[in-house]
């Protein structure tokens, strides 16, 4: 079992709660999600047994779910983003090592991703609550948010994405994370924005993941996922300068955009709602691993600033 098909076991498939989108799509809108969005591959349609107006979701032995499609496009619009959630990645603290996302080199400071993670969340929570914006953190410490112990990311995972869903309950969360690459000093520094989508043939097998996928086609939250994922990556690729990461064969490129990709993650794919997934900087690229070593803060406040900057440009934009 893959890690994506073990992280999926973690939420449970509540079939019945997708009755109350019976109608809200067309076959057209459903075909093309499905083809262009939540599996490129083509291998969820193995699954899918259409009748006149409606398709069946099977597993292996039986029908899992019915969804009967509406006659017409229904009038798409787009919620304001008011309610933000900010999704500082890993657990950090003592867990850092365990969970291996503790880098270091020769005598300098050990990088632990998750101080970097809630630095740049304290900050954005800051901008985006100055203007006007409720926001919300989904961890504030170093202590793992699930009472598994000793903790593992997907139960982490997990437990995060239940606090959002069932308490928050926002417009938009933003899953901020710094990225690395191979081990040691490097030279090479990306950034790449993830969106959801991209299910894999080995994920769509599981009944779990076929339910997480449906869930997330039926919510209806990728055009504003798009539109935000769009805003936040042209203005952190004008912050930092940095080059896109490269398609592969897990991460799906989105209609040509260069730093966007289509991707199915634990967070993305469990939290309901649009989600963004924020991946800028090597933690091991030689002049970020000696900005961070100098306790250079501005390399915080650049991400925090063009993700802000970002979210309320673009929303002034969508009220115009």
């Amino acid at each position: 079992m893959g890690p994506a098909v073990a992280a999926a076991l973690l939420l449970a498939a509540d079939w019945p709660a997708l009755e109350c989108h019976q109608r809200t799509i067309t076959r057209a809108e459903f075909d093309r999600l499905l083809a262009t969005v939540y599996c490129p591959s083509g291998a969820f349609t193995k699954y899918l047994r259409y009748s006149t107006n409606s398709v069946a979701i099977v597993s292996k032995t039986n029908t899992l779910f019915t969804l009967h499609f509406a006659h017409s496009p229904l009038t798409a619009h787009h919620s304001p983003i008011h309610r933000i959630a900010l999704d500082p990645g890993h657990i950090g603290g003592e867990w850092a090592q365990f969970e291996d996302r503790h880098f270091t080199h020769g005598p300098g400071k050990p990088i632990e991703e998750a101080t970097l993670n809630l630095t740049v969340a304290r900050l954005l929570k800051a901008r985006l609550e100055s203007a006007g914006r409720t926001v919300f953190l989904t961890k504030n410490d170093f202590q793992p948010v699930t009472d598994k112990r000793p903790p593992d990311a997907r139960s982490d995972i997990a437990a995060r994405a239940r606090l959002v869903n069932t308490e928050f309950k926002p417009d938009l969360t933003v899953c901020i994370h710094f990225n690395a690459t191979s081990r040691g000093l490097v030279d090479d520094n990306r950034l790449t924005v993830f969106v959801h989508g991209n299910y894999l043939p080995a994920e769509v097998a599981d009944d779990e993941q076929k339910f997480c996928l449906l869930s997330k086609l039926l919510e209806r939250s990728h055009s504003t996922e798009l539109d935000v994922a769009d805003a936040v990556a042209r203005s952190l690729a004008r912050a930092t300068g940095l080059e896109p990461l490269p398609p592969s064969e897990n991460a799906a490129p989105v209609n040509g955009h260069p730093y966007l990709l289509l991707r199915n993650l634990g967070a993305n794919r469990q939290i309901r709602g649009p989600v963004i997934y924020l991946e800028p900087y090597f933690m091991n690229n030689r002049t970020v691993w000696q900005r961070l070593q100098r306790g250079d803060g501005s390399i915080f406040r650049e991400y925090a600033d063009a993700v802000a900057d970002a979210i309320v440009n673009n929303e002034q934009r969508r009220r115009r």
